[in-house]
């Protein structure tokens, strides 16, 4: 009697389950450096100030731009949660190497 084709399909897919979970591991490492190295640059980087500190504005005046000297979470396609997660995630990386 010849080998159990049956078995042959188990090891074969017993190995791709492996190599499946193995591929999604090193996915959600990469996925997790690449947070924390913007959560370290967004931490380090210029921070956008916007109008602050130009005063009131007077009665009938127009409105200020605020200036572009850095870049928005928005000019970077951010919003405020993705970018306190990925902060958090570059402050644990630095506390805890």
């Amino acid at each position: 009697m010849g080998p159990d084709p049956g078995r042959r399909w188990r090891d074969k897919s017993a190995l791709d389950c492996n190599f499946q979970k193995e591929s999604v591991d090193y996915a959600h490492t990469v996925v997790i450096d690449a947070e924390t190295l913007l959560g370290e640059f967004l931490a380090t980087g210029p921070k956008a100030k916007g109008t602050a500190g130009t005063g009131r504005p007077k009665l009938g005046g127009t409105k200020k731009k605020p200036p572009k000297d850095a870049p928005t979470l928005s000019d970077l396609g951010l919003t405020k949660r993705e970018s306190a997660e990925a902060q958090m995630n570059g402050d644990n990386s630095r506390s805890h190497p």
